[in-house]
């Protein structure tokens, strides 16, 4: 699994096409290592080389459905079946998405794999485990009903040592809070609990009604070294630039991908109901490495 406090173990699979840490220091950086960039810093897309999309539709521009979404990630999913579609929808703009839905009430099944709310799965590029840096950037739409709860995850970087069984790993899982306030959370096999902290020394607040670009630059720390990076785009402004992060303490520990997790959460990222019947749309992922 991604994270000791997580109680689903996710296996791999990938689905893309190429277009072209002392652990315990982490909750230290995140209280007392909060620099927000003032100057202008260009998002990824100008420093990276090398990218791969995440796919919703085959090459004939025919959407995939959630069948054939499920078949290319080796039954490395909870919920994509039962909540998910992939469509456009006109009060979205028309943009090919990833609808997820959420109900009230209900129950998680992590030994079934299944969820009467929300989806879970890993996207796993195999050119992404030698990469130092990586970035991944996609577009989140709300409805105006939405209701922002206790808090809920969204899509980010994750990495584990190799080989695999080893226990050390990393994820940077995009947050929405209470009242709609945008988070990020951090969190390390060693960590002694979760945190999450809000993007932006303003309060940003997620606006529902609209696309909201998403772009989350990590860049990895040297063992034994608090040198690494973390840095969060929205709508194309830096909202969040954080230094001195340490995401693993050994050199096998790499990025894997990035962990597709959407609903609603506790603190300790545990699944919740959702208050009421609603869905969020997620664009196409695109993730960059160097």
């Amino acid at each position: 699994m991604i994270v000791k406090q997580r109680t689903l173990k996710l296996s791999s699979g990938t689905l893309f096409g190429i277009g072209g840490g002392a652990f315990g220091l982490l909750t230290v950086a995140l209280m007392i290592n909060s620099s927000f960039s003032e100057k202008t810093v260009p998002g990824c897309e100008m420093r990276y080389a090398n990218a791969g999309i995440f796919a919703l539709k085959r090459s004939s521009g025919e959407l995939l459905d959630a069948a054939s979404l499920q078949s290319r990630l080796y039954g490395d999913d909870w919920g994509l079946l039962e909540n998910v579609s992939i469509d456009r929808n006109q009060a979205a703009g028309n943009r090919p998405s990833m609808t997820v839905r959420f109900q009230p009430g209900g129950t998680f099944d992590a030994k079934r794999r299944t969820a009467e709310s929300g989806v879970g799965f890993t996207w796993r590029p195999r050119q992404l485990n030698e990469a130092r840096s990586a970035c991944v950037s996609y577009s989140v739409w709300l409805p105006e009903s939405f209701e922002f709860g206790d808090g809920g995850v969204l899509p980010g970087l994750f990495g584990q040592a190799l080989p695999a069984g080893n226990e050390e790993n990393f994820s940077v899982r995009m947050r929405w809070l209470k009242n709609g306030k945008f988070g990020v959370q951090p969190t390390t096999s060693s960590s002694d609990r979760p945190r999450y902290d809000t993007v932006d020394k303003d309060w940003l607040i997620l606006e529902r009604g609209k696309w909201i670009a998403v772009e989350q630059e990590v860049r990895l720390n040297d063992p034994g070294s608090a040198n690494g990076h973390l840095r969060i785009w929205v709508d194309g402004k830096l909202r969040m630039d954080r230094r001195q992060m340490q995401f693993r303490e050994s050199d096998e520990t790499r990025f894997e991908g990035v962990t597709v997790d959407v609903h609603y959460a506790d603190s300790a990222m545990h699944w919740q109901a959702a208050p009421n019947a609603t869905e969020v749309r997620i664009s196409p992922l695109i993730i960059r490495w160097k």
